[in-house]
């Protein structure tokens, strides 16, 4: 908007000029006697500056002159948006290829500002599922969102794959008097491919049955009844770790060479010895088992391909006529892509998918009790149960990273302290 310090023009300007390179006019008409409007384009190589525009009345007008718009306009340089050393917006920019879990650090910077001014404010607009940061202990999964205001340069990890994402930049400059010009043009780069391999989880059944094996106990000489989901013995001695074929394996493949982690949430677990309630243990719900990430692999990371494997355990005191184990877990898998090359950021995991599975499972103590022989397990339930799920942004608010209310502790309401979960 044009106000002129002159005397009213009279059936519009007939010249209205800009005094600054890049910058034309166009669809300039007289609002009012004192007021005229017009579009000002700016060419994006257009250097910053303060530009003047001049409008000179008709030469048939009753008070010819001209006037010059007071304040005037700022135009205000086009930014550029760069990534590992290049620019990626502008005209002449390639779109851009990363991988989900990567880190992609943007920087950015108008060309020169006017004299005196200073950049205040910035936005970013990023298209698809984006987190900050990311952080995963035993506690739990913490994660911090993008920010998208108030910096000049942002860093991010996409955590799903799409293709076509968009990010824009604007900013607004200070003058030394401190009046704010949020006019900047836009800068876009565009990620034509946010990738992820084609990751697939496998289940097999090394041992799909309960069975009850003997095992020593430390100090004495006898031997302790377990029932597990597998067939599992100690190595050696009368401790872990445990040898023989386990209840489950989860293999995952298609990772590429990135690493992959597993957590495994128990749904609900109910171990009980002739259902005697102040000898229960829990009933679990909800809760990690033991550890994250989960310990039950082989060959430990960074080894690839890994596979997670369980076979849970229960001691069968011989004071008990009977023993059940009612488990259910859901073990999820997230894999970490290979470090981007040009940066010094670790790339993080990010969430593919869970596999549900089961063991239910009774044993009775032959009579007389007290001898401790107990008869091979009733398996009611084992295995997988469904298929395996994909991960999506809208599992839960952690954006689909496994989320549990606690840790298990099954061993510490054990009558005999001694159930616990094969996770070595």
């Amino acid at each position: 908007m044009l106000r002129s310090p002159c005397a009213p023009f009279e059936g519009g300007p007939s010249h209205v000029t800009v005094a600054a390179s890049g910058v034309t006019l166009s669809n300039i008409q007289v609002v009012s006697d004192s007021q005229i409007t017009a579009s000002v384009d700016v060419a994006k190589d257009a250097p910053a500056a303060t530009a003047a525009l001049t409008v000179t009345n008709p030469p048939k007008a009753a008070h010819p002159g001209s006037a010059t718009a007071d304040p005037a306009p700022v135009v205000l340089a086009v930014p550029k948006i760069q990534w590992l050393g290049k620019t990626i917006s502008g005209d002449n920019a390639k779109t851009q290829k990363v991988k989900v879990g990567q880190p992609v650090e943007l920087t950015t910077t108008p060309t020169i500002l006017p004299e005196g001014y200073t950049v205040v404010n910035s936005h970013w607009d990023i298209d698809g599922y984006t987190i900050k940061s990311y952080q995963g202990s035993d506690a739990g999964i913490t994660l911090e969102e993008t920010d998208v205001d108030d910096v000049l340069n942002t860093t991010f990890y996409w955590l799903y794959p799409d293709t076509g994402l968009n990010v824009d930049y604007q900013y607004c400059a200070q003058d030394s008097g401190g009046t704010q010009y949020c006019t900047s043009p836009q800068a876009q780069a565009t990620f034509s491919n946010v990738s992820r391999p084609d990751i697939t989880l496998t289940v097999t059944d090394p041992y799909n049955q309960g069975r009850v094996n003997k095992l020593p106990v430390c100090g004495q000489h006898q031997k302790m009844a377990w029932m597990f989901y597998g067939d599992l013995h100690y190595a050696s001695g009368c401790t872990p770790p445990f040898v023989g074929p386990v209840g489950i394996d989860l293999t995952p493949s298609g990772g590429d060479s990135g690493i992959y982690t597993f957590a495994q949430v128990i749904e609900s677990d109910t171990p009980s010895w002739d259902g005697d309630n102040p000898f229960q243990c829990g009933p679990y719900l909800n809760v990690l088992d033991g550890h994250y990430p989960f310990l039950g692999v082989s060959p430990p990371p960074p080894a690839n391909p890994t596979m997670a494997y369980d076979g849970p355990g229960q001691s069968l005191p011989n004071s008990y006529s009977s023993g059940t184990r009612d488990f259910h877990a859901i073990m999820h898998l997230l894999w970490q892509p290979p470090q981007l090359a040009g940066t010094g950021t670790p790339s993080i995991p990010v969430p593919i998918g869970h596999q549900a599975w089961q063991f239910v499972a009774t044993t009775n103590q032959k009579p007389p009790i007290g001898r401790g022989k107990w008869n091979q397990p009733d398996t009611a339930a084992k295995g997988e149960a469904g298929g395996f799920i994909p991960a999506n942004d809208s599992d839960n608010n952690e954006h689909g990273y496994p989320i549990w209310n606690g840790v298990s502790g099954i061993a510490s309401c054990d009558p005999s302290n001694q159930t616990q979960e094969i996770d070595e």
